[in-house]
This record gives C-alpha cells, sequence and structure tokens, in this order.
C-alpha cells in the first residue's frame, strides 16, 4: 500500500512539474511565509539624491548622441518607460524622487529588472503566484545543494523529492553565512523571514557573487568590471564579502538605478559616480555603456556578464567582446541562456559562445540554479 501511494505522489508531482525549476517537489508542500514587500527604508542622504540628479544629467546629455540599436533592451515601450522614469529625476522634487523610488516595485519601470517572474499587474492571478513560490523554493534549494547545506537531490539513485522541503531550514542556512539581503523596492512579492524579504535575483546574486569570488581568489584577480548589472545584485553581494573594485557598465536607466540601490545600501562614500571626481574610499563604480568603449582598461580583471549579452545588439556585443579580449591576463565569466529567441524585431539573439575569437575556455557547465543557462569561464589569452 505504501508504495502504491508513493507512486501515485510521484506521478502527481511530475503531472505538476513546471520544467522551469530543477526539483520535483512533493505535491503537499506548505510553501508559507510568501507575501508582498512593503518595508523598504530610505537610507538616500540630500546628498545622495543630488548626485542621482546630476548623475541623471550627465547620462540624458551624453545619450542624445548615442544612435539607439534595435535589440531587447531598446524596444520603443522600454525606451518610453525610460524616458518617464528619467524625468522623475530630472525634475529635481526630492519628495516626488523618493516616492517614485519606494514604490517602483508597482511600476513597469524595472520591466526587465524585477526581482521576480511576475509583473505587477499579474499579481491578483492566484496560479502565477503559485508559479513565482515554487520558482523561488526550487532556485533555494539549489543555492543549499550548490554550498553543500544539504545533498544534491539525485534521481537515479537517490529519493524523487529532495532531502528537505522546509523554507525556514533553507533560508537559515543561507544567513548563516553572514550575509545583508538587498534592499530593493516595494510592493514585489517574495519570501519574508524575519520581516526581511527574499526574491529569486537575490538567490541568483549570491549565488553569482560566490562564484566570482572563488575565481577572484584563484586567479589573484586584481578588479571586478559586469557589463549589464540590472540594479546591481551580483555586486552587493559580493561587495559585503570582498574589498575589490566593482566597475557596472549599464545602458542609462538601468545605470540610475544601480545608482539608487548601491548608494542606498552602501552610503555615500562607498560609491563613484561617473560624472563626479575620483573619491579614494570609492569601491564602487558606475558608468553608462558608452564608458566601456571609451575606458583604459587594467591587466588581472575578472570581466563578468549575465543575462545580457545575448539580448543586445550583435555588433554591440562583438564590440564588449574585443575590448574583454585586449585585457591581458584576464578572465571573462558569463552566465547566459541559448535559447535564441526573437528580439521583438524579427532577429535573433546570439550566444556568447560564438561571439568569443581569441580566449581559451576553462569550463562550459550548466547553471546551478536555473535550467537552460550555461556558465563558462574564459581566459583572456
Amino acid at each position: 500500500m505504501k508504495k502504491i501511494i508513493k507512486n501515485y505522489l510521484r506521478v502527481k508531482s511530475k503531472a505538476l512539474h513546471d520544467f522551469k525549476n530543477y526539483h520535483l517537489f512533493s505535491p503537499n508542500i506548505k510553501l508559507s511565509n510568501f507575501g508582498f514587500k512593503n518595508n523598504f527604508k530610505n537610507n538616500l542622504s540630500n546628498n545622495s539624491l543630488k548626485r542621482l540628479i546630476n548623475y541623471c544629467e550627465y547620462i540624458t546629455n551624453k545619450k542624445k548622441n548615442i544612435k539607439i540599436k534595435k535589440d531587447l533592451w531598446h524596444k520603443n515601450n522600454h525606451e518610453n518607460k525610460i524616458n518617464e522614469l528619467i524625468t522623475i529625476f530630472l525634475s529635481k522634487d526630492y519628495n516626488k524622487i523618493i516616492h517614485t523610488i519606494k514604490n517602483l516595485g508597482n511600476t513597469n519601470y524595472l520591466s526587465g529588472f524585477a526581482p521576480t517572474r511576475i509583473m505587477p499587474h499579474e499579481y491578483k492571478n492566484p496560479k502565477l503566484l503559485e508559479k513565482e513560490k515554487k520558482y523561488f523554493f526550487d532556485y533555494l534549494i539549489s543555492l543549499n545543494e550548490y554550498f553543500g547545506n544539504i545533498k544534491v537531490s539525485n534521481p537515479e539513485q537517490g529519493g524523487w523529492i529532495v532531502e528537505n522541503e522546509n523554507n525556514e531550514f533553507l533560508i537559515k542556512n543561507i544567513l548563516k553565512r553572514q550575509i545583508k539581503i538587498f534592499d530593493t523596492p516595494n510592493f514585489y512579492y517574495g519570501y519574508t523571514y524575519k520581516n526581511i524579504y527574499f526574491y529569486l535575483k537575490d538567490l541568483k546574486g549570491i549565488y553569482a557573487a560566490e562564484r566570482i569570488k572563488n575565481i577572484l581568489k584563484i586567479f589573484d584577480l586584481n578588479e571586478i568590471k559586469e557589463i549589464g548589472a540590472g540594479i546591481g545584485y551580483s555586486c552587493f553581494y559580493l561587495c559585503q564579502k570582498i574589498k575589490k573594485n566593482y566597475t557596472l557598465y549599464d545602458i542609462p536607466h538601468a545605470s540610475l538605478l544601480q545608482a539608487v540601490f548601491l548608494l542606498n545600501s552602501f552610503g555615500d562614500n562607498y560609491v563613484h559616480l561617473d560624472n563626479e571626481p575620483k573619491n579614494k574610499k570609492s569601491k564602487i563604480f558606475i558608468k553608462p555603456y558608452w564608458k566601456l568603449l571609451e575606458d583604459q582598461h587594467n591587466k588581472k580583471t575578472l570581466w563578468f556578464n549575465e543575462d545580457s549579452l545575448p539580448e543586445i545588439d550583435i555588433e554591440t556585443g562583438k564590440r564588449y567582446i574585443d575590448i574583454i579580449e585586449k585585457t591581458p591576463e584576464s578572465f571573462f565569466l558569463s552566465i547566459n541562456q541559448e535559447a535564441n529567441n526573437d528580439y521583438g524585431y524579427g532577429i535573433k539573439q546570439h550566444r556568447v559562445i560564438d561571439l568569443i575569437k581569441n580566449s581559451k575556455s576553462l569550463y562550459r557547465l550548466r547553471d546551478f540554479l536555473r535550467p537552460g543557462y550555461i556558465e563558462e569561464l574564459y581566459k583572456i589569452k
């Protein structure tokens, strides 16, 4: 009888399985403590707000000379949202800016950068919320497996479900690593533990930061340069652990959002914006993407790109890779998909491996957290 029940539960779990997840869950799994965030703490000083406005003016004036490419990040609707957000900052109305920052999770300004897989207009759909819980839980299990907190689930020789399905146990294991969680916008749907909100991108950022930290240590590298950093998750989690310089290059409004959340988290002295005089105490350097083409790049750099290169114009991607491959004694870490989906212009996305010309592949592995993603490390020849 027990065997019949077990087989029934296994078949039911397979029938309910979302193939965006690695793991099979038992049908009676209790996914509690999920909800909407509403406790964003604004730490931005008036000086920080002034700096953000100045930076916004700087990237807006420079952007006028940049020709917009046809790719996933420059579709018309996306461009309109970007302009709306920048206009709010250019108003120089501090109260309006703070109100916008606190409520970003209830807008489309973070489209493409959201810490969840569903957007605000989808929050009333209970089926999507249930899927979101399972996406988060799947990442959480994978992260615990990566750190060795639980054994890696093995359907060939082990049980058909994971070793431990207890949310709180798994979260506590992550917090034991003395990690502060990124304080991102209100209204997103995520897991809460003792008034701390976690999202998919928190778990992804923790994982990426650990991979970067290990590579820096093994190859004795001096700095990190990330292309397309979202709102700065990987940077936030890595800079809690190490004190090396971290430079972020991105499209204008993404660069602005990075400045907002990293200034809010680390304060004025730790973050440098590209339009400002150098500060010796700064460790995080935020720059618009065109500075990647203009800057002098030092040797012994770890270049990093996640969820970005396949989604940008291929000619721009090739130029970025050309610059990376001219950096001596350096390495390039890529965590990206190879779906070859359409940008929306009848143009296919591309693969990172097809852009590489003069670098040696040290490894090419499936991503630990997300089915269909590839992690690659290249040594610059």
